[in-house]
């Protein structure tokens, strides 16, 4: 990823349907939809700081 080739911290927010990533990502297995308010997992993704958040879909089991 292009972001994280010019130095910047990136984690992969997600079930982690790659595969074929190198095996130094960080990942968080959260999913965004799943969130409710004041959940645990709501208050651990806040908590970590993130300066940017950007939002994609990957749903390879889905047809096109």
């Amino acid at each position: 990823m292009g972001a994280r080739a010019a130095g910047a911290d990136v984690h992969l927010l997600g079930p982690g349907w790659l595969t074929d990533l190198e095996h130094d990502w960080v990942r968080r297995p959260v999913r965004l939809e799943d969130l409710t308010t004041g959940s645990l997992a709501s208050r651990e993704l806040r908590d970590t700081g993130y300066d940017l958040l950007v939002v994609g879909h990957e749903y390879p089991s889905l047809p096109a």
